[in-house]
C-alpha cells in the first residue's frame, strides 16, 4: 500500500525575505499578536509580515483533505474546566423527598443542586452517630458537603428552608431538657449533700470500712446525678478547640451547617494564626478526639467516635481562597468532601414560580422527625445483589484511579467516593423506609441509585478542586486560548503567545501545560532556520480545538 505523502509547510527560507511596499498589517491581528501598529519599527513589520505569510501558508495547507488523517493523531480536546457539569439527579431520593427539592428550586428558582446536596447533610443530621453501613468495611453515615454558587443566588433561602426541621428538630431537644432539668437539679443538690455528710462522717475518729466506702458510693452516685449540658444539635461559627468541647458535651454527634462557610476561614487560622484541621479530619471518620487541657491536673476532653456532618454553601472565591493551604488538599480535608458547582440560573429565572405546597414541606418536616426515632446502634448491611453490584461498581472505579484511569489527578478524592456512596445509600435507605427500615437491607436499587448520583458528584468534584488549586493556571490559560483563538492561526510562536499575553515566561509555560493537557496544542522544538537563526518553540493547535472551543475560550467560571 502506498505511503500517502502529506502536504509539508512551507520553509521560511523560501518565502519572500521582506514585505512588499504597499503591504500594511492587519490592526487586530497584530495586537493579537502583541504589536503597537502606531509605533512598530520596520524590524518589527519585517517579523509581523513573516508571521502572517506563515500563517497565510499554514492555512493553505488546512484546506487540504488530506488534513483529516493528520486529525485523526490527535486526542479530541477538553474543555479547561468541564462547563457541561450534569444537574442533579433528583430521582434518586425516595418521592417526598424529590418532590421537595425540585417544589424548593421552582419557588426560589434555583438549580435543584443547592436544594438536594444539604438535603444529604439535612437527613445524616438525626442518624449520624446511631447508624453504620457494612459492605466490606463499616462506614457511618455523617457527610460533608458543599455547594458552590456565586453572590446573588439565593442560596440563603433555600438553606435556611432545608435546614428549618433541624432547628425544630434542636427546639424540641431543649424543651424536653428543661422539662427534666428542675428534678435533675433537686437530685444533683441531694446527691452533693449526701457526700458532704459522707465525707464528715469518713473524717471522724473510729470511721470504719463502712463508712470510707459510704463515702465512695456517694461520690459515685454525684457523678451519675451530673448536669447533662443543654442539647445542642446545630453550630456554625466555632473554633477547633470548641467543637472538640462541643462533640464531647453532646456524645461525639453534631452538625456544623453554614451558609456563609465562615469555618473555612477559622481552619485557616482566623483566631490561631494557624491552620487547624484535626478535628474536622477525624470528626468525619470517627477517629478519637483529644484535647489536651492548659491546667495538667485537669483530665483531657476526650471524644471517641465523633459523628460530625458539614452542610454548607460558598461562593467561587471563597472556595478558590483555600489554595492558599496546600494542606486542606494535602492532609485530605478535601477529599472528605462532595460538591456541587450547579449552572447559575441569573437570567432565565421565572419572576412568578409557584410556592411550595404545605402538604410538601409538613412531609419533609415529619420525615426527618422520624429519622431521629431510629434507635443507637443501627447497622445496615447490603443484600446480596446489592453487595454484587456495588462490588462491580468498586472494580470499575479501581481502573479510574491508576496511572491512565480519569479519576487519577484526582484519587485523593475518588479514593473515598465508594465510602461516601455507602453513607449515601443508608441514608437514602432510611429515608425511604423511615424507621422501620433499619431492620432490612439495603436494596439493589438503592445501590443502583447512589451510582447513578456518583455519575453526578465526580464531573463537579473535578471542577471543585480545579478551581481551588488549579483556578490561577487555568484563567491563564484560557487567556492563552483566546489569544490563539484570535490570530486563526495553526502555529504560534511561543514567544508571540508570552508577549502577546503580557505574563512571564514561565507562568506562560504552566498555562501552555494547561492547553496541551487538554489537547488543545502542542509544543514543539523547532530547530534553527537559515543562517544565524535561532532554535524556537512553536505551539501546533489542534485542528480540532476551534470547532470544539467557544470563540472566547473555555470557560473557567460558572
Amino acid at each position: 500500500m502506498m505511503e500517502m505523502e502529506f502536504p509539508s509547510r512551507p520553509d521560511p527560507d523560501d518565502l519572500q525575505s521582506s514585505p512588499p511596499r504597499d503591504w500594511r498589517p492587519d490592526p487586530l491581528r497584530a495586537r493579537a499578536r502583541g504589536y503597537d501598529v502606531a509605533n512598530m519599527s520596520s524590524a518589527e513589520l519585517e517579523e509581523l509580515w513573516h508571521q502572517e505569510e506563515e500563517a497565510a501558508a499554514a492555512r493553505r495547507v488546512s484546506d487540504d483533505p488530506q488534513l483529516r488523517v493528520r486529525e485523526d493523531e490527535w486526542e479530541d480536546p477538553t474543555p479547561l474546566v468541564d462547563a457541561d457539569r450534569p444537574p442533579f439527579p433528583v430521582n434518586v431520593f425516595p418521592s417526598w423527598c424529590a418532590d421537595f427539592v425540585e417544589a424548593v428550586a421552582r419557588e426560589t428558582q434555583t438549580p435543584t443542586d443547592l436544594a438536594g446536596l444539604l438535603i444529604l447533610a439535612a437527613l445524616a443530621v438525626p442518624l449520624a452517630g446511631k447508624v453504620r453501613i457494612r459492605s466490606r468495611w463499616f462506614e457511618p453515615v455523617n457527610v460533608y458537603v458543599v455547594v458552590v454558587l456565586p453572590p446573588g443566588e439565593r442560596k440563603s433561602p433555600v438553606f435556611r428552608r432545608v435546614m428549618e426541621p433541624l432547628e425544630r428538630l434542636e427546639e424540641l431537644r431543649v424543651e424536653a431538657w428543661r422539662t427534666e432539668l428542675a428534678a435533675a437539679t433537686a437530685e444533683h443538690k441531694l446527691a452533693q449533700d449526701r457526700v458532704k455528710v459522707a465525707r464528715k462522717r469518713a473524717t471522724e475518729d473510729g470511721a470504719g470500712d463502712d463508712t470510707r466506702q459510704a463515702l465512695v458510693d456517694a461520690e459515685q452516685a454525684l457523678q451519675a446525678a451530673e448536669l447533662r449540658d443543654a442539647p445542642k444539635l446545630i453550630v456554625s461559627d466555632i473554633t477547633p478547640e470548641k467543637l472538640v468541647d462541643t462533640l464531647a458535651e453532646q456524645g461525639g454527634r453534631l452538625a456544623l451547617l453554614d451558609e456563609e462557610a465562615t469555618i473555612f476561614q477559622i481552619m485557616s487560622g482566623r483566631y490561631q494564626g494557624a491552620l487547624n484541621i484535626e478535628a474536622f479530619l477525624k470528626a468525619h471518620d470517627g477517629g478519637q478526639l483529644r484535647r489536651d487541657r492548659v491546667n495538667k491536673d485537669v483530665a483531657p476532653v476526650i471524644v471517641k467516635n465523633p459523628a460530625l456532618t458539614l452542610g454548607l454553601t460558598v461562593q467561587p472565591d471563597v472556595l478558590k481562597g483555600l489554595s492558599e493551604h496546600k494542606a486542606f488538599r494535602g492532609r485530605g480535608l478535601i477529599a472528605r468532601f462532595l460538591f456541587a458547582v450547579p449552572t447559575s440560573m441569573l437570567g432565565r429565572r421565572d419572576i412568578t414560580p409557584a410556592e411550595v405546597e404545605p402538604w410538601l414541606e409538613a412531609a419533609y418536616t415529619a420525615r426527618v422527625a422520624d429519622l431521629d426515632t431510629v434507635r443507637e446502634g443501627t447497622l445496615l448491611r447490603l443484600d446480596d445483589a446489592a453487595e454484587t453490584r456495588f462490588v462491580e461498581y468498586r472494580c470499575w472505579h479501581e481502573t479510574q484511579l491508576g496511572p491512565l484511569g480519569d479519576l487519577h489527578p484526582y484519587a485523593d478524592w475518588a479514593s473515598k467516593l465508594p465510602g461516601a456512596l455507602l453513607r449515601i445509600a443508608a441514608l437514602l435507605h432510611l429515608a425511604g423506609g423511615g424507621s422501620e427500615a433499619a431492620a432490612t437491607p439495603i436494596s439493589l436499587d438503592t445501590i443502583e441509585r447512589v451510582i447513578e448520583l456518583s455519575a453526578y458528584l465526580i464531573p463537579h468534584a473535578k471542577h471543585a478542586i480545579a478551581l481551588i488549586h488549579d483556578n490561577e493556571r487555568l484563567e491563564l490559560a484560557a487567556k492563552c486560548w483566546a489569544w490563539i483563538d484570535k490570530t486563526d492561526a495553526d502555529e504560534v510562536r511561543f514567544r508571540d503567545l508570552q508577549r502577546g499575553v503580557h505574563e512571564e515566561a514561565e507562568e506562560v509555560e504552566r498555562a501552555v501545560e494547561a492547553l496541551a493537557e487538554r489537547h488543545l496544542v502542542r509544543l514543539e522544538e523547532r530547530a534553527a532556520q537559515g543562517r544565524g537563526g535561532r532554535p524556537s518553540r512553536v505551539l501546533v493547535v489542534n485542528p480540532k480545538a476551534r470547532a470544539a472551543m467557544p470563540p472566547a475560550g473555555p470557560e473557567v467560571h460558572s
